[in-house]
């Protein structure tokens, strides 16, 4: 009886292949595992390292801007979020942005209407961030 076996990456898969059986069959959960822990991968790096490094990048070479609370709200779920919406100016008109505060003692100090600084990217009008809610601060920089 004919074994085959395939070798990917330097793993060799020599289990007993019915040649009845097409190779890319037997290979399709390889590949959707692969597909989804890719696919895993991509979004932890997108959420841990490529966001933060955005706004890091607003606050050091961002257009800083007057902008104003607009509304507040809590989202529940496992873990309480505590989200404001502001709205700044740019040259083009008006944008809208939202921001998450970590702790509930700095949303309960923001009220409607408050002013906050915002800093966005005059490349890309709607990327911006708040800088006393936010997670970072500009040394230096005291708030208003």
């Amino acid at each position: 009886m004919p074994v085959r076996t395939l070798d990917m990456l330097g793993v060799r898969y020599d289990r007993l292949w019915l040649p009845v059986l097409p190779t890319k069959n037997l290979l399709f959960f390889p590949w959707l595992f692969g597909l989804i822990g890719n696919g895993f991968m991509a979004r932890a790096v997108h959420t841990f390292y490529v966001v933060p490094a955005q706004q890091r990048d607003l606050l050091a070479r961002g257009s800083p801007t007057a902008g104003t609370v607009t509304s507040k709200r809590t989202r529940r779920g496992k873990v309480t979020k505590y989200v404001f919406e502001y709205s700044y100016q740019t040259p083009e008109g008006p944008k809208e942005g939202e921001a998450e505060v970590r702790s509930k003692d700095r949303w309960d100090a923001i009220t409607k209407g408050s002013k906050v600084l915002v800093f966005y990217d005059p490349q890309h009008l709607r990327r911006s961030v708040t800088h006393a809610y936010g997670p970072y601060h500009v040394v230096g920089l005291e708030p208003r």
